[in-house]
């Protein structure tokens, strides 16, 4: 009986020891280097659209790849949890300054949003106030970017340049994505 234990687990136990060394040793799982070259798709794309320079892209990239390869098991979770964090952040805030242009709540304007589900930039579009939520919020965004030249955390170049993608990416109008609801 117990060596009939030890025949079946001695093949579960070698493949958690090879796992656990490809594991330790950097090897991307399948979905890493998926994610990889989903990015690296990204990236090119944003570089031909003149989004985002080749360095910026590179450097990305290399980054990207020494985390996966660094073993960590949650990289691809932690950056899609980042995305959905910076994606709740954006909305908050598009909420908090269609708010100030509406003279309502900022939980007013969400509501609202989650009922008619739609976004903040498709109720002002609705209400004929999006280029007034685009004016507010280019002004606010080049106010932080402004301090953080004078804080020396950027330099005026990468300011302008900042502008020219944030402005460009907001002229070509707002996403038709319905809110999640978080």
């Amino acid at each position: 009986m117990k060596k009939a234990k030890w025949i079946v687990l001695l093949p579960a136990i070698i493949i958690l020891l090879i796992g656990n060394v490809a594991f330790a040793a950097g090897n991307m799982t399948n979905i890493e280097q998926k994610w990889l070259e989903f990015q690296r798709a990204v990236k090119d794309q944003q570089v031909k659209d003149g989004l985002l320079s080749e360095q910026d892209a590179e450097g990305f990239l290399q980054k990207l790849e020494s985390d996966l390869n660094a073993g960590s098991e949650d990289v691809v979770y932690q950056k899609v949890k980042e995305k959905q964090k910076k994606c709740h952040n954006v909305r908050e805030k598009a909420a908090e300054e269609y708010a100030q242009l509406t003279n309502r709540s900022k939980e007013s304007i969400l509501k609202t949003c989650e009922e008619k589900k739609i976004t903040v930039w498709q109720l002002a579009k609705e209400e004929g106030n999006l280029e007034k939520l685009k004016a507010a919020l280019l002004s606010d965004i080049k106010e932080k970017l402004s301090q953080l030249v004078k804080e020396g955390k950027m330099t005026q170049k990468e300011m302008d340049e900042k502008m020219d993608r944030i402005t460009k990416n907001l002229s070509q109008g707002p996403k038709e994505k319905v809110p999640s609801g978080d």
